[in-house]
């Protein structure tokens, strides 16, 4: 059907208009999921999740010179560091996961550096429909992360009424559209 003419109509129809399709993706439906050696802990950082952005990939730019122009090249890809915000539970261990994940990075009592097979996981994000119908499911995959610093528990006062959130900056090799259940699994 060509568009001749604009109007809203196609935004959020009912099945029975001639316009189907265009539902809103919700922001409050999306998933980080970090496969860590106990599920149960994956699980737990999956249900405190309060905030994360998507992995953004940048290509560098490569410039050539001759006589009096310039053309451009892309050159290594840099995948921005990814910082998380956890909601901070006082009967769940989110912030003892974080922390033993981070000491595989970096021992704080020995000064020891981890070895990259021991703190690295892989993972996905999934932006699922308000619905949470399988059909509209969207992945990326993630490869390679771990945390760059200990976790971040803000600041306390006693002035404040808010929750308390743990924040971690974590670091990401690859991102891609993927399949998210099978490729993050094979550790």
């Amino acid at each position: 059907m060509p568009i001749d003419y604009m109007h809203a109509n196609h935004l959020a129809s009912a099945s029975t208009s001639q316009f189907r399709g265009f539902s809103p993706q919700f922001k409050n439906n999306a998933i980080l999921y970090i496969a860590l050696n106990d599920p149960t802990a994956s699980e737990t950082l999956v249900l405190s999740l309060d905030s994360f952005p998507v992995p953004k990939a940048t290509s560098s730019k490569l410039e050539m010179k001759y006589m009096n122009e310039t053309r451009s090249v892309a050159g290594a890809v840099t995948l921005e560091d990814l910082t998380v915000q956890y909601k901070d539970f006082v009967d769940t261990n989110t912030s003892q996961i974080l922390w033993a994940w981070r000491r595989l990075v970096y021992n704080h009592s020995t000064g020891g550096i981890g070895l990259p097979a021991e703190y690295k996981r892989n993972g996905w994000v999934e932006l699922r429909s308000s619905n949470n119908d399988p059909r509209y499911t969207r992945y990326m995959d993630l490869e390679g992360i771990y945390p760059l610093v200990d976790p971040d528990h803000g600041e306390f006062g006693m002035e404040t009424n808010e929750l308390a959130k743990l924040g971690m900056s974590l670091a990401i090799d690859k991102a891609y559209p993927g399949d998210g259940f099978l490729s993050a699994l094979q550790v």
